[in-house]
């Protein structure tokens, strides 16, 4: 599916051709896009960074509300703002954005609107980096970053004069990037079309493919990957019954795909079938095909990961599972909860057979708690 990438900074754009299932990216260049992201300037944004000694998700909204209307120079009420949450130890980090309202008119229905500092995030962790110092040079702005374990920790605007300040060993370049700055050693932050200048344009089409960000008009209630996944799963199925022939010789003999089917029917009448749309059997299947082509998982240790994590979801009140992965001994759940509590139990649940953390967790314009964990299979 085709989505568009548009840096508003610069005017640049991107369209992508965008494979959820195989977690590939296309450039191409011509195609109507199904969705329209663009990357809002930090130039004109407002940024807080925040740090609180608890994590409950009421406690912590009424909190970054509360300091919003004391730290920023302009009425609350005239602002859109979102933000991401970083559970670390008994804390929790806040890094909040807000925009003037007045700078959001004029979005169309395919569109959502994402800060350029997510978008080149995302790139950096699609270039596998995750610690780093990143200078980015706008049309007419330079801003500083500095992130770890892909979290921003600061962000600020600077002068060309300030850049030595800044520059260490760590540190990347993006954007526009003066010729006298492109010589030595010095890293530059790249994409698959070469030029530095469309990074953030690239950047946002990997929304589909990393939902790290923040929607500030709000219409990706839902999760842009968790939408696209569900169409494509429909797609891949219905293409894998259709030429069943063809493709079941290289992801399942006929007998072991009746054996998961019925497995999966099985836990997904015993933990799933509530009523509650919070785990699709698709993807399921979509999970089985990826663990089936490592071959590295065996059949029976999948359907127990899998009862084990339809047992926590129940047992925990969890919201909603809407994707699993499965490589090896190494699985990773992401899903929907009502409080960092819900969270916390969920992980726990699954840690009395493995050994399990949570890697992320993200407040939803919607007032859901978005979450990430991890485990692994001793």
């Amino acid at each position: 599916m085709i989505i568009e990438g548009i840096d508003l900074a610069s005017g640049n754009k991107i369209l992508a051709d965008i494979n959820p299932l195989k977690k590939s990216v296309s450039v191409i260049q011509k195609g109507k896009p199904v969705k329209k992201i663009y990357g809002f300037p930090v130039k004109k944004t407002l940024l807080r960074v925040y740090e609180f000694p608890f994590k409950n998700r009421e406690k912590l909204h009424k909190a970054v509300i509360s300091h919003l209307k004391y730290d920023l120079p302009v009425a609350l009420d005239e602002l859109e703002y979102s933000y991401i949450t970083r559970a670390e130890g008994d804390t929790t980090k806040i890094f909040c954005i807000a925009v003037r309202k007045s700078d959001l008119k004029g979005f169309d229905g395919k569109s959502s609107v994402d800060s350029e500092i997510f978008a080149l995030i995302r790139l950096l962790r699609f270039n596998g980096i995750t610690d780093c110092t990143l200078i980015h040079f706008g049309p007419d702005y330079i801003f500083v970053m500095k992130i770890k374990d892909s979290f921003p920790q600061f962000v600020r605007t600077i002068l060309k004069e300030e850049i030595k300040i800044y520059t260490e060993e760590n540190t990347y370049l993006s954007g526009f990037i003066p010729d006298d700055y492109r010589s030595g050693d010095i890293n530059l932050l790249n994409n698959p079309t070469g030029d530095t200048k469309m990074n953030v344009a690239f950047g946002l089409v990997l929304r589909a493919l990393d939902d790290f960000g923040v929607d500030l008009i709000h219409r990706d209630r839902g999760g842009l990957i968790s939408v696209l996944l569900k169409g494509a799963v429909y797609l891949f199925i219905a293409f894998i019954l259709l030429n069943g022939a063809l493709f079941g010789v290289y992801y399942f003999k006929e007998k072991e795909l009746k054996i998961v089917k019925e497995k999966e029917k099985e836990i997904f009448i015993k933990y799933f079938g509530d009523g509650t749309p919070v785990y699709d059997p698709l993807t399921q299947a979509k999970g089985l095909v990826s663990i089936k082509g490592k071959g590295s998982v065996s059949e029976e240790d999948a359907v127990d990961l899998l009862n084990e994590i339809g047992r926590a979801k129940k047992e925990s009140g969890i919201k909603e599972i809407y994707k699993i992965n499965i490589s090896g001994t190494m699985f990773t759940v992401y899903g929907k909860a009502d409080s960092i509590t819900k969270v916390a139990k969920f992980k726990n649940l699954l840690s009395r057979k493995y050994t399990t953390t949570i890697e992320e967790t993200v407040n939803t314009p919607a007032g859901d708690i978005r979450f990430v964990v991890k485990g692994k299979k001793e």
